[in-house]
């Protein structure tokens, strides 16, 4: 199973970020992503589902997301991980006023 998140790694004291790699060896960070949402923030969310959380999965600058966010994800295997990261979507930036793009940014 992968490991959490050490001193070392550039997600710190989030309790809620794992480390993983996948079949290509590639080292992967997830996170579960539960932001209490408001209207504006809703209208600028890609996809509804996302209301209830989502994982996302980072290497480098790929962002990928999975939403709903599933239970247990974070004592899931690398190999439930992977298979997740596989079946998320890409994250594509929302570029709109710096003020919103700031707020979005903030929760990812």
């Amino acid at each position: 199973m992968g490991r959490g998140c050490e001193s070392g790694d550039s997600m710190t004291n989030d309790i809620s970020v794992r480390v993983f790699r996948d079949e290509l060896n590639r080292e992967w960070e997830v996170r579960a992503v539960r932001d209490t949402l408001t209207e504006r923030r809703m209208r600028l969310l890609p996809r509804p589902e996302l209301a209830n959380g989502w994982l996302l999965f980072r290497l480098g600058e790929e962002r990928r997301r999975l939403a709903p966010l599933p239970p247990g994800w974070f004592v899931a295997t690398d190999v439930q991980l992977t298979r997740w990261c596989d079946d998320a979507e890409p994250a594509a930036r929302i570029v709109s006023s710096a003020a919103e793009t700031s707020e979005i940014q903030a929760s990812l």
